[in-house]
């Protein structure tokens, strides 16, 4: 990493710069039998920065019960054939990680490391400084509580898809903390956009404002000058500086020199790449990849008709279900997508039991009963359906073979409920 690679490293660090390139998965599956067999196409698309789309050629492949890991996640495409009708479920995981109290103990052991570097960098600049005890209790205390709540919105926000109303919500908070005024929103703004399109000029403003940000933590007031002990904070090069210097005299820093020097002339560059941007723990603590490609998954599966359940959008003019999730990576949750289908068989019904019982939820119950019945409990009871006629006294013939066979009552007692409900 160069020095002027790091300074803004460290400047995007400040302003959580966000990800500028995208990539989207387009997953389209049908199914093709009555077996369960779906056929699935993946199509990638790139989005660099400033570049044109790149769109890979699709590949399509047929899959029965497990879904391919051809995205990144896992799932499943289950269907339950029955006499009664069938039913169908889609449930499929994109990206992110299940271990929400690992991942949050790991944000906040970041932000533990982060304050810890920050702190030992700035007593390295003023444990002379008669105020360093005051700015000190507010690193440790306060900034570190801050930090730890202000990673959890931006955490939260994302795994609701609502970054901006996090960030609003930030802001507010940040205000009542006493870390800048709601009427210095403006020149915040226009510095930090300064920052990122001017280059020196506009980072050294941006670290002027940081400055005095860190100088009334000290107890100096806006009318007194910024003390000698915070040149370090000046410009963004003077705080770089100070951090490889810093960063130089830890052990780690030591131990990468040693490394370096080990390493026979020709191997070595100018001088050892550090600090590394993975030690300020940044990422960790706000538990994503600052600039990391965002990934987005479209999923699109074609069906004879709307679910009975489901977290997508039925698109009844092109007969499928549409999901448009972001995926990330390990610190976030993941994406899920899921559907439920029960398709009644209405003849087979209306011949045996007299009429369409059984739909919708009612029919999801029975089936997964059923087959969670043994094979040979299974064609018992399908044998006993199949002497039904559908006339009177149907109903009090179901009720009497759960009342005869405890085993069936699962399947019976539903299904006596079902009728009365049409009687």
């Amino acid at each position: 990493m160069t020095a002027r690679t790091r300074k803004y490293a460290l400047l995007a660090a400040l302003v959580l710069l966000p990800a500028c390139s995208s990539t989207t998965y387009h997953v389209e599956m049908s199914r093709l039998n009555d077996s369960g067999l779906v056929s699935r196409t993946v199509r990638k698309a790139d989005q660099p920065a400033n570049k044109d789309k790149k769109v890979e050629e699709p590949t399509t492949t047929t899959f029965r019960g497990e879904t391919p890991q051809d995205v990144g996640g896992a799932g499943s495409y289950q269907h339950h054939p029955d006499p009664m009708g069938s039913v169908s479920i889609y449930m499929e995981r994109f990206g992110g990680n299940d271990d929400l109290h690992g991942q949050l103990r790991e944000m906040s052991t970041a932000a533990d490391a982060l304050l810890d570097i920050l702190i030992a960098w700035f007593q390295s600049e003023l444990q002379d400084d008669p105020r360093w005890p005051k700015l000190k209790t507010f690193l440790h205390q306060d900034l570190r509580r801050d930090l730890k709540n202000v990673a959890l919105y931006l955490w939260t926000g994302r795994n609701r898809g609502k970054v901006e109303g996090a960030g609003v919500r930030i802001v507010q908070y940040l205000i009542e903390r006493g870390y800048f005024k709601a009427t210095e929103i403006p020149a915040m703004s226009g510095l930090i956009q300064d920052a990122l399109n001017e280059g020196d000029a506009g980072t050294d403003r941006f670290m002027k404002y940081l400055q005095r940000q860190v100088a009334r933590r000290m107890g100096i007031k806006d009318n007194q000058a910024a003390p000698e002990s915070l040149v370090f904070l000046s410009t963004l090069e003077a705080a770089n500086t100070s951090l490889v210097h810093w960063y130089a005299g830890t052990d780690e820093g030591r131990a990468r020199m040693a490394r370096f020097q080990s390493l026979p002339e020709d191997e070595r560059g100018d001088k050892p790449e550090y600090p590394d941007f993975e030690a300020l723990h940044i990422e960790d603590m706000v538990g994503f990849e600052l600039f990391a490609s965002t990934r987005h998954v479209e999923v699109k599966f074609l069906a004879e008709g709307p679910p009975v359940k489901t977290n997508g959008t039925w698109e009844k003019d092109h007969q499928r279900l549409l999901w448009k999730r972001r995926i990330d990576r390990a610190n976030t949750l993941p994406a899920l997508c899921y559907a439920v289908w029960a398709a009644p068989d209405n003849a087979y019904q209306k011949k045996h039991l007299g009429r369409v019982a059984l739909s919708g939820d009612e029919l999801i119950g029975y089936v997964l009963a059923r087959a969670a019945l043994d094979p040979k409990d299974q064609r018992v009871w399908d044998a006993l359906v199949d002497s039904l006629d559908g006339g009177a006294g149907t109903r009090e013939k179901i009720v009497k073979l759960g009342e005869d066979v405890p085993v069936f009552s699962p399947l019976a007692d539903p299904l006596a409920s079902a009728l009365a409900q049409e009687d």
